[in-house]
């Protein structure tokens, strides 16, 4: 049921924001307020009835994706643009300040073991030279794929994205 519900639920919501949609022109605060609350009753339907709702989230954007956005009055799409990546950028920087706090609060206030923290911190080290050797190799082996499409991907900018 956890798949199937959230799958379901994104197909139905999907639907009927294509249908609201339809009904709307050129209304930048309706189109942008009718994507947000069709979003968040998608998630909290099927949360509600023990389905997953981010799968209900991902299905129903990319049905939206594919055919919803023809629905978007063309004079919207710059602000409907703008506003979701600025609520992306926002529950990103949320999520990763959060999950920090959570990391250095765990740290310091719930040890009270003193030899702990040398090998915490050096497996964190660890850790995160890892995923910077691990983002060199993704950027090396698809740069070649990289530099053939859209702008090109020079090794400055390689540099700077690593």
């Amino acid at each position: 049921w956890l798949v199937l519900g959230g799958g379901l639920f994104g197909a139905v919501f999907a639907t009927a924001l294509y249908v609201a949609l339809y009904f709307t022109e050129n209304n930048s605060n309706i189109e942008v307020t009718l994507t947000l609350t069709a979003c968040y009753l998608c998630f909290w339907c099927a949360e509600t009835v023990r389905s997953s709702g981010i799968l209900a989230i991902v299905i129903m954007s990319l049905i939206f994706k594919d055919k919803g956005i023809y629905v978007l009055s063309p004079e919207v799409h710059h602000s409907f643009h703008i506003i979701w990546e600025w609520i992306g950028y926002l529950g990103n920087t949320l999520i990763f300040f959060v999950s920090g706090l959570l990391l250095v609060t765990q740290c310091i206030f719930h040890h009270s073991e003193v030899g702990t923290y040398a090998w915490e911190y050096a497996l964190w080290f660890a850790v995160w030279a890892d995923l910077h050797v691990v983002r060199a190799l993704v950027l090396l082996v698809l740069s070649p794929i990289l530099r053939r499409t859209g702008y090109g991907f020079p090794w400055q900018t390689a540099v700077i994205v690593w």
